[in-house]
């Protein structure tokens, strides 16, 4: 269910139909294909934590132990009974090309039964890759004010921290292809059968015959013989393309925000919510006299009828519910995504 909303929220965005264009450049619309980030995860330990640590869970304390013993420090581990440590895992993601040396974000949750993990210190923690190798490694004060406003005065096992790892092992990624040592590879971030063709002409336009789509829908380019890798990849990038795209109206149901294309239209349709009863039809716009109901003419637009809705006092879960509805019987011009 839907909760109503006293605040309501609208973001148009200038479009002109269901399908629109615009035009960026190839380096704004692709990624070079051997291009990933690599996630990163390992098993760590906060300590200094004040009595909000693990109590029952002896993840924490078997982790402390070791750590203690690497050191060679022996401890009873009767005697630990302290709840300033936790277990955590710590996760990141290595950006292409990360270099040792290179600072990356870092998120760490308990995995025992610490009330919160802020405000403690996160112990030296090695990250690895799924290949089992360590790429980075972890350590950091876990700061509450890095963290949302809405956490900030609440417990919290799970806190982000800024730049909190630091590369170890580099990333190492090829710009060429390693099938072919003569070949780029791109992948669309959006992948659009018109924009790829877009894409292959425009390259072409400008080195005749070097790009052409794969069966994988990846776009490959021979880099001409005069061509330096670095240079023609950067000239590559620069070309522009007109990238075709469907206009979407996005629903973000938690805060009542609804994004919606400026020029998004709708089919004839009639619709009755909540005793309002909307007509789309070929007349002009108009409200009765009672006020309960709305007729729109066939080129209506989605943001017109939100801010009709909107003026006669309809709740934002009654309009959202209208949009659902109205995508539903297929004859809203855009696709729906609802978060």
């Amino acid at each position: 269910m839907l909760k109503k909303y006293s605040l309501l929220i609208f973001i148009f965005i200038f479009s002109f139909d269901f399908l629109y264009s615009l035009t960026l450049s190839i380096g704004e619309i692709t990624r070079i294909s051997s291009f990933r980030e690599n996630h990163l995860v390992g098993f760590g330990l906060v300590v200094g934590l004040k009595q909000t640590g693990d109590s029952r869970n002896l993840l924490g304390k078997e982790a402390l132990i070791k750590f203690l013993n690497n050191k060679g420090i022996k401890i009873d581990p009767k005697n630990l009974k302290s709840r300033n440590i936790a277990a955590v895992m710590v996760m990141a993601k290595a950006p292409p090309l990360s270099k040792a040396g290179d600072n990356i974000d870092i998120w760490i949750s308990s995995i025992g039964d610490a009330k919160s993990i802020e405000n403690g210190y996160l112990v030296q923690t090695p990250l690895y890759g799924a290949d089992g190798n360590i790429y980075a490694v972890a350590q950091s004060f876990l700061s509450s004010v890095q963290n949302d406003k809405k956490t900030r005065n609440n417990q919290n096992n799970t806190v982000f921290a800024l730049k909190g790892a630091i590369i170890e092992r580099p990333v190492i990624q090829s710009i060429i292809s390693q099938n072919k040592e003569n070949l780029i590879e791109l992948s669309m971030i959006n992948f659009d059968i018109n924009t790829a063709n877009n894409i292959v002409g425009a390259i072409n336009s400008k080195y005749s015959k070097a790009a052409r789509l794969q069966k994988d829908s990846v776009v490959s380019i021979n880099i001409p013989q005069n061509k330096d890798p670095i240079n023609f990849l950067a000239e590559l990038l620069e070309i522009q393309v007109e990238v075709v795209n469907r206009a979407k109206i996005v629903i973000d149901s938690k805060s009542g925000t609804i994004i919606i294309g400026g020029g998004v239209g709708m089919s004839a349709i009639a619709v009755k919510k909540d005793g309002i009863s909307i007509n789309i039809q070929s007349s002009e716009d108009q409200k009765d006299n009672n006020g309960d109901f709305v007729y729109m003419g066939e080129k209506a637009t989605v943001k017109q009828l939100v801010e009709n809705l909107n003026a006669l006092g309809l709740s934002t879960a009654a309009i959202i519910d209208i949009i659902k509805s109205i995508h539903t019987a297929g004859a809203l011009h855009a696709d729906l995504i609802i978060n």
